[in-house]
């Protein structure tokens, strides 16, 4: 019963989706600043009927996933959409730092290991994309954060394979797909995209997975 908390923002998802499914565009603007807001009103209502903890760096991490959807409302301008990036890569940090807390002692082999599957997946994809425009450094920045954010949900997951962990890392890779789909959106434009639902049920499934892994 309690997950009827997240109607709010699943309410605020689909209104959303909605207006971008029929090109409302005005609508669509407006209503995608009310998509993290919702989250984080849903998740701190959840935490006070369960009577726990809504830990502060997931709060914060999700006030710069607003901030990142409200830059890249105006993703056509250069350096709005690097501004935008730098806000989920700064929640990406967030999210980083709060899996790393949990992780303990781990074998630096599997982390060798499992990073350079990340870093050869990241390589391929930046280099396809790269304009040789002065994005080279913003690339750099991004696979870096990008790498940290997936290597520690996935160590994570390794270490101790259990629902929330799993949740965790499937919330943490979905939003990967999803940052990386923004990119290939940026450099060829569609009417329409599935990179916002891989990004909704990334928010939502790492937001709740912390919420338990803080609080179980």
């Amino acid at each position: 019963m309690e997950f009827l908390i997240f109607g709010i923002f699943f309410l605020t998802s689909g209104i959303y989706l909605y207006f971008e499914w029929n090109e409302k565009r005005r609508e669509t603007q407006i209503q995608k600043l009310f998509l993290m807001p919702s989250l984080l009103v849903s998740a701190y209502l959840y935490a006070i009927f369960k009577n726990w903890t809504m830990p502060l760096d997931l709060g914060i991490a999700l006030c710069f996933g607003f901030l990142g959807d409200a830059f890249l409302l105006k993703n056509e301008n250069r350096s709005i959409f690097q501004m935008g990036i730098v806000s989920f890569l700064a929640g990406h940090l967030l999210y980083g730092w709060i899996m790393i807390k949990s992780i303990k002692d781990c074998t630096l082999f599997l982390v060798f290991l499992i990073g350079l599957v990340y870093v050869s997946i990241l390589f391929l994809f930046l280099k396809k994309y790269d304009d040789k425009k002065g994005f080279t450094y913003f690339y750099i920045l991004y696979g870096g954060v990008i790498l940290l954010f997936a290597l520690s949900s996935t160590v994570l997951f390794l270490q101790d394979p259990n629902r929330v962990n799993m949740m965790i890392f499937t919330g943490a890779h979905l939003f990967v797909l999803s940052d990386m789909g923004i990119l290939k959106d940026y450099k060829e434009p569609k009417r329409w995209s599935p990179v916002i639902l891989l990004y909704i049920s990334g928010q939502f499934l790492l937001t709740l997975g912390i919420l338990l892994k803080t609080n179980i």
